[in-house]
């Protein structure tokens, strides 16, 4: 029943000069308080509409399928076409009338305002296969086009769409977006609107549909009951927090929608923030608020449990998000909440494609996906997954440029989501023998490495120093530091992602000042230097509750960092990037963009440092970081959880990989100039990579290119280097093992590995 409250009116003049003063004010707003900060972000149209559309008429299926018997509707848009007018009567007089949409973070309401075009449309139709029906009953025979639009603009406004958000500006500009809409499709230059369904608040706060308990009827109680659990130490302030926070109990300000228990549709693109950058208050109550709350992820998470809260059953909840949820190991409550209070029905994945946003002011710099749920029981039904597949423009949600499968929910664990597990994977993830590290999330404990990040000092600028002379650095304020020679033993040199590269590592001339379980007075001059900064470093000591100013803020992993040999890698790389330190490595240290490696006492002979190194940086575990790493824009994440369950497999005989990965480290240590060098890099990598896919596929293989390689292991050694003697090196190889890598690279496995890293393997580029 449309609402009779007609209070609104309009002057189309006024709403176009409003409309423009208030987005004035509000991308002033936005500027000023940081996008980051609020975490609002315009989203393309061709995205809204997409969510709207699939959303709307996956529910609007739904309902027809309950109410017709005997019949089972696939598809909305071929029943629109058919024009079926048992179907429309039911949609007319059963459906639209109840049907309700919201958007719990609506900002300026451009979701709304593309579910209005699309009811709009559908209740045009809807007259056109029913108009004699519709008169008939209404006795509205005179009823004009104009009055059939104002019907339907009417019909729509009051009952089918709902709207919150945090900001009273956002909202009265989706309100005066809509009557320039309705003003236009009208022709008109004056109109009265009913009451919109749109109400200031924090979506996030506040009393769900069915929950009337006596505790909970109030905000009072309401809020008793959040802060019941947390300490008391930080009670007061989550308390005050919440009370500066306009709650909405959803009961109450939409009485209606509650008596249905929830909205049909739930559709959005909430906040995009970090909690680390939250108000630690909120972030306290979330976490007591919302099950699937991650203290390491964003806000947008928990829009997921609470837009299937407010949801009647079978409702559809569909958002754009940040996509880092689907394969984070700190996602696990979110993903396992999923799989079990609802059905996934399309899942888009744009992967590192950040191009969809490339026409917004804002260039959205996140990784997002698009998925769709019901909130019903799951069922083992296969529901798609599309990915982006490189990062050309993105202008519309076209799925033929997109890479298509199907997964069934069953499939799923509350363990990180990979779409594209094939045979290969499951094939040596099976037969691995150990994993590469402990996965203690999920009490997997067969790791043969214990990994960490480097240290934090708390203040890299003023501990690092860069040497310009033998006993001279330059250090924060450019404040020169002269050392005397015995003063030296307190510097570590510093190791940064970009030194690292596969196999080998480059020696910066930086250096961290590390005085742990060292006596400062030992180290004057250092001391010397250090005191300029000893108000900032104090500040540093108080906060992390340090012994002394010059601590660092965390020792992470320190016994890891100090180990030789080590394997570190990058935090974040493109591709698979492992470099050994050895015995020769000077004294170092990792900031906490560098992961290390260290193998287990119990494991180093039978695995050994140069076998592991190998298999760290070969293609075959280079394809396997590809698919089972989370990717971050274009760069693949190397953490210790995303790294902990790579496959790794034993070797009977190490000393292959320990003969070639010592002259490739050899060579990789001195400029690669010349052409020869070069190319005896290339050679041996990939004759590693052989070796590694030999031992991974040896229950597939009849090779035998380790034992070829073992019995002429003298040929393989690198020797001086001048043109005739690499000319005789190669073809030393080529004669010896040709025969055997060829066997392998037809290997279908090895075929498709190589396929996907991009190489032709009908061009072996060894020799």
């Amino acid at each position: 029943m449309i609402c009779l409250n007609l209070v609104n009116e309009y002057f189309l003049h006024q709403v176009e000069t409003d409309i423009q003063v208030i987005q004035e004010k509000l991308d002033k707003s936005l500027v000023s308080n940081g996008r980051k900060k609020t975490g609002s972000y315009y989203t393309p149209d061709f995205v809204a509409q997409y969510i709207v559309e699939k959303a709307i008429s996956q529910s609007l299926l739904n309902k027809l399928n309950k109410l017709v018997s005997k019949r089972l509707f696939k598809d909305f848009n071929e029943l629109k076409r058919k024009q079926d007018s048992a179907i429309f009567s039911i949609l007319f007089n059963k459906i639209l009338p109840n049907f309700t949409i919201c958007d719990i973070a609506m900002g300026w309401g451009v979701f709304l305002l593309h579910s209005f075009d699309y009811l709009f449309s559908l209740y045009k139709t809807t007259f056109s296969v029913l108009e004699d029906e519709i008169k008939r009953k209404s006795s509205l025979e005179d009823f004009t086009e104009r009055d059939i639009e104002k019907f339907i603009i009417d019909s729509i406004i009051s009952n089918n769409l709902y709207g919150t958000d945090l900001s009273s500006v956002s909202t009265e500009l989706a309100k005066l977006k809509f009557a320039e809409k309705a003003l236009k499709l009208l022709k008109e230059k004056q109109i009265i609107l009913p009451t919109f369904n749109f109400r200031v608040g924090n979506s996030l706060i506040g009393l769900p549909f069915e929950q009337r308990t006596e505790n909970c009827s109030s905000f009072s109680n309401y809020r008793k009951s959040v802060l019941n659990g947390i300490p008391s130490s930080n009670r007061e302030e989550v308390n005050m927090w919440l009370g500066n926070e306009t709650q909405l109990n959803w009961n109450h300000i939409f009485p209606e929608v509650s008596k249905m228990g929830g909205f049909d549709v739930v559709i959005g693109n909430p906040p995009y923030i970090n909690v680390k950058r939250m108000n630690l208050s909120g972030r306290k109550a979330y976490s007591k608020l919302y099950s699937t709350y991650n203290p390491n992820g964003d806000i947008s998470n928990v829009f997921w449990e609470r837009g299937l809260d407010l949801c009647n059953s079978e409702g559809i909840v569909s958002f754009i998000t940040p996509r880092y949820w689907l394969e984070g190991n700190d996602s696990n409550r979110l993903r396992n909440h999923i799989l079990l209070n609802s059905e996934i029905l399309e899942i888009i994945d744009f992967r590192s494609n950040r191009t969809l946003f490339s026409s917004t002011e804002n260039k959205l710099g996140v990784d997002t996906a698009i998925v769709i749920l019901r909130k019903s029981k799951p069922r083992n039904l296969p529901f798609d997954v599309y990915f982006a597949q490189d990062d050309s423009s993105i202008q519309s949600i076209n799925k033929t440029r997109l890479k298509h499968t199907k997964i069934r929910q069953s499939s799923l664990s509350e363990k990180k989501w990979v779409f594209e597990m094939n045979p290969i994977i499951t094939q040596i993830s099976k037969r691995a023998d150990y994993h590469l590290g402990d996965d203690k999330k999920y009490g997997n404990f067969s790791g043969i490495c214990k990994i960490g990040k480097g240290c934090s000092t708390g203040n890299n600028r003023i501990f690092k120093l860069k040497q310009i002379s033998n006993l001279v650095y330059i250090g924060a304020n450019n404040l020169t530091v002269k050392l005397e020679e015995e003063e030296k033993d307190c510097l570590k040199h510093l190791i940064k992602n970009s030194d690292i590269s596969p196999y080998h590592w480059r020696t910066r001339d930086e250096f961290w000042i590390f005085l742990k379980d060292k006596d400062i007075m030992d180290y004057p001059n250092i001391k010397k230097y250090l005191l300029n900064f000893k108000g900032t470093l104090e500040k540093t000591q108080k906060k992390y509750g340090l012994k002394s100013f010059y601590d660092y803020a965390a020792y992470r992993s320190l016994k890891l960092i100090e180990n030789i040999p080590k394997i570190v890698c990058p935090y974040q790389a493109d591709s698979n990037k492992f470099a050994l330190l050895g015995s020769e490595s000077p004294p170092t240290i990792n900031e906490t963009d560098v992961i290390s490696l260290v193998i287990q006492d119990t494991f180093t002979k039978e695995i050994g440092w140069f076998y592991l190194l190998t298999v760290l940086n070969s293609e075959l575990l280079s394809h396997y970081s590809r698919i089972m790493n989370k990717k971050v824009y274009n760069l693949y994440d190397f953490r210790t959880n995303q790294i902990s369950n790579f496959p790794i497999m034993k070797c009977e005989d190490n000393s292959v990989f320990l003969e070639i990965g010592t002259d490739l480290i050899n060579l990789l240590k001195f400029s690669l100039d010349s052409k020869q060098t070069k190319s005896m890099v290339l050679i041996m990598r990939n004759i590693l990579d052989f070796l590694v896919y030999e031992t991974y596929f040896r229950e597939s293989l009849s090779t035998q290119l380790h034992d070829t390689i073992k019995e002429n292991l003298s040929l393989f050694q690198v020797k001086e280097e001048t043109e005739d003697n690499f000319k005789d090196l190669v073809h030393c190889w080529e004669k010896r093992i040709l025969d055997e890598i060829q066997q392998i690279a037809s290997f279908k496995g090895v075929k498709q590995i190589r396929k996907t890293l991009g190489i032709d393997s009908n061009k072996l580029p060894f020799f």
